[in-house]
């Protein structure tokens, strides 16, 4: 699995669509933005799941709510 590094709003925007449109939920979320992991947030489908790395607070907290 391949992470996506996702650094700006419009393009979170558009993801956080997809995956809501193919059933997928938030699973695990681990580090912090200020690190240099970033803050990495895993949503899963059942059968699939997608890494999301950012280092946006704001993408952050949209993805925590």
């Amino acid at each position: 699995m391949r992470p996506r590094i996702i650094e700006n709003m419009d393009d979170w925007k558009i993801l956080k669509a997809a995956l809501k449109e193919k059933g997928y939920r938030s699973w695990q979320y681990q580090y912090d933005v200020h690190l240099e992991e970033g803050y990495q947030a895993r949503f899963t489908n059942n059968e699939k799941s997608v890494l999301v790395i950012t280092h946006n607070r704001e993408i952050q907290k949209d993805i925590v709510l």
